[in-house]
């Protein structure tokens, strides 16, 4: 084991001794607990974006992409942690409670079959099965994405647009007249939702409202 690899478990097995890990917080120790201190708590808090979407009636978010959000969510995508996407599920059905409620079904913006298959989980999957159980909700994976575009966040405002054109399709039938609430981790331009959106009610759904959990602003 290197110095680096030594420091780190030293610094681990101090912070096991000093805060049980129960206690500590999932989102800004260096070792995983199953709760969120009250410091990390205050970065998130209901937040609408201004911005309008196509296709979708309402746009939900908790944070700001920053600061400690940005890290976790970053910590979310590459390492898959189950807790903290538990945690974020809850945390957003306490935040929309009344909103969450008026959907008839929660749905996740999809990953391609191959990276799905390198990364092995999906983070917005992860929140949104949270949420859906969180509100007693049935989650179906209604969308499917049909071929592997590269990152958004690469890409300028139009050529995210023309990244997801004809990108995705519906994997199962939508209930016509359903009311869809869509889950991502996070919203810059909405080009991604947008096209889902449109999918979704091109197949009979009467509604998309989006919840994310952090908003990018441009």
């Amino acid at each position: 084991m290197g110095l680096m690899g030594q420091a780190r478990k030293f610094a681990e097995r101090l912070l096991d001794l000093l805060f049980p890990a129960q206690s500590r917080c999932v989102f800004c120790t260096i070792t995983e607990g199953n709760e969120m201190c009250y410091n990390c708590r205050q970065h998130f808090f209901p937040l609408r974006p201004a911005q309008a979407v196509p296709h979708v009636s309402e746009v939900m978010a908790l944070a700001y992409y920053e600061g400690v959000v940005r890290d976790a969510l970053h910590r979310l995508k590459y390492s898959g942690s189950h807790e903290l996407a538990r945690q974020l599920g809850i945390l957003s059905s306490q935040l929309w409670a009344g909103d969450i409620g008026r959907y008839d079904f929660v749905t996740s913006v999809p990953m391609h079959r191959e990276r799905y298959i390198q990364r092995g989980y999906n983070q917005a999957e992860f929140i949104a099965r949270e949420i859906a159980r969180t509100a007693d909700l049935p989650y179906v994976s209604y969308l499917i994405r049909e071929r592997d575009t590269p990152p958004q966040h690469s890409l300028s405002h139009y050529r995210r647009r023309q990244n997801v054109k004809d990108a995705f399709s519906t994997a199962c039938p939508v209930p016509y007249g359903s009311r869809i609430l869509l889950v991502d981790d996070i919203l810059t331009t909405g080009s991604t939702v947008a096209y889902c959106a449109g999918v979704l009610k091109g197949s009979g759904a009467r509604e998309v409202g989006v919840l994310v959990i952090a908003y990018a602003e441009l």
